[in-house]
């Protein structure tokens, strides 16, 4: 995937998280999520959709990688998907998707870490991505989601599309040297 198309989609997902959190701040009964309200059903559309380009992201990320990189990029961005597709299904369809929903958040966070951890220690694609990578994946788990932390973690992403654009290219050996 090219670097331009990575870096939009971390736009996008980024601006979906801070809409998603917008939407909890100034809507009433976002937080409820029980598909009663338009509140309800808009963030929970926002939240799959945020889910979705965020695993578009480290998919697009994964093509820059090799080996365990690449893997952990990949399950990341399929946990990431999960997650954002089963807040919606388990808050308006069939609650124990919960466990969908907590699983694919889980795998999203532990192995968007590893990725971040991996670029950030091989300095592939720079220091500073994999440092982005490890606090769009933690930080807002450890700041409370659902308070803020999604704003956070939608700023990382932002920032990390950002730089994509405007850093001409990282320093460091790439994660695939034969490439």
């Amino acid at each position: 995937m090219h670097r331009t198309t990575i870096a939009v989609t971390a736009i996008a997902a980024g601006a979906a998280w801070l809409l998603w959190d917008g939407i909890r701040i100034f809507w009433t009964d976002a937080a409820n999520s029980n598909c009663s309200t338009p509140a309800d059903i808009a963030s929970d559309a926002i939240f799959a959709i945020a889910g979705v380009l965020t695993g578009l992201t480290l998919l697009g990320l994964s093509s820059q990688a090799a080996g365990p990189a690449r893997m952990f990029a990949l399950v990341g961005a399929a946990g990431a998907a999960v997650w954002g597709l089963a807040n919606g299904a388990e808050h308006c369809a069939f609650e124990p998707l919960f466990l969908l929903y907590a699983a694919g958040g889980l795998i999203f966070v532990v192995s968007t870490a590893a990725f971040g951890l991996i670029v950030l220690v091989t300095g592939a694609l720079g220091r500073w991505p994999g440092v982005l990578l490890i606090a769009a994946a933690t930080a807002p788990m450890m700041l409370s989601f659902e308070r803020g932390g999604a704003a956070l973690g939608g700023a990382m992403w932002l920032v990390l599309g950002v730089a994509l654009l405007v850093v001409p290219a990282w320093t460091g050996p790439r994660l695939d040297p034969a490439r």
